[in-house]
Parts: C-alpha cells; sequence; structure tokens
C-alpha cells in the first residue's frame, strides 16, 4: 500500500467530474463535440462520439480518475451497485500502486486486475454473509 493518503473527491454528476478531468466548464463538456478515446480495465482501446460515450458511461454507474497519484475523483450514479462502487475505488486506487506504466494499455490492466480481485473479494464476503 503506498504510504500517501488517498484524497476522495465526489462530484454529483458524471458531467462535473469530466469538467475537472477535462479541465473545462461544464458547459464545454454538455456540447463536446469529437471523440472520447479510452482504454477499458483490460487495455482494450475505444473510441465513440462525446455525447455517446457519456451515455455509455452513466449507464455504467461509475466513473473516476486519479491525479498525481493522490487525489481520487469519483461519479457514483444512483444506480450503482456496490461491487461496482468498490470495483471504481479499487481500480483507481490500482493507478496510485507502482509500478506505473507508461503505457496506457498496460497501466489500465494493471489498474483492472486491482478491480478484478475486489470485486471476487466482494463476491465471497457476500457469499460468507448468506
Amino acid at each position: 500500500m503506498s504510504d500517501k493518503t488517498i484524497q476522495l473527491v465526489v462530484y454529483d454528476t458524471l458531467i462535473n467530474c469530466m469538467a475537472a478531468y477535462l479541465e473545462c466548464e461544464i458547459s464545454e463538456v454538455e456540447k463536446a463535440e469529437g471523440f472520447w478515446e479510452w482504454a477499458d480495465w483490460d487495455g482494450e482501446k475505444h473510441s465513440m462520439p462525446m455525447q455517446e460515450a457519456i451515455t455509455e458511461i452513466k449507464e455504467n454507474n461509475t466513473w473516476g480518475w486519479l491525479e498525481d497519484k493522490h487525489i481520487m475523483h469519483v461519479w457514483i450514479g444512483r444506480e450503482a451497485e456496490p461491487k461496482e462502487i468498490i470495483e471504481l475505488l479499487a481500480h483507481e486506487l490500482g493507478h496510485s500502486h507502482r509500478p506505473y506504466h507508461k503505457d496506457t494499455f498496460k497501466e489500465e490492466q494493471k489498474a483492472g486486475k486491482y478491480a478484478e480481485v475486489a470485486g471476487t473479494a466482494y463476491e465471497m464476503m457476500c457469499e460468507i454473509n448468506n
């Protein structure tokens, strides 16, 4: 575990969280054109029109990013399940641990493993508690 404390910043809306990530005004995200490109937790590259991406991210119930490896920014939708929240937090925490891969896809794969382990642990906890 990192010896640095992780500060958590929680946003009311996905748009607010994305505006902070993009360092722009909320209205710019709401009207944004162009494409949103990212690597998923498996390291697979994706690209889609910005407004379509926002809709898809909202359907996924959670989204976040890590700033300077010690400030975690998250949006958690009202429909988010506990496992989804735990996986998001674990994924972002995974980015704070070394080694930090300069290759975006390898970095997402590393962080995705943290999410996978946390999700499995959550499922096991639920099984034990039943």
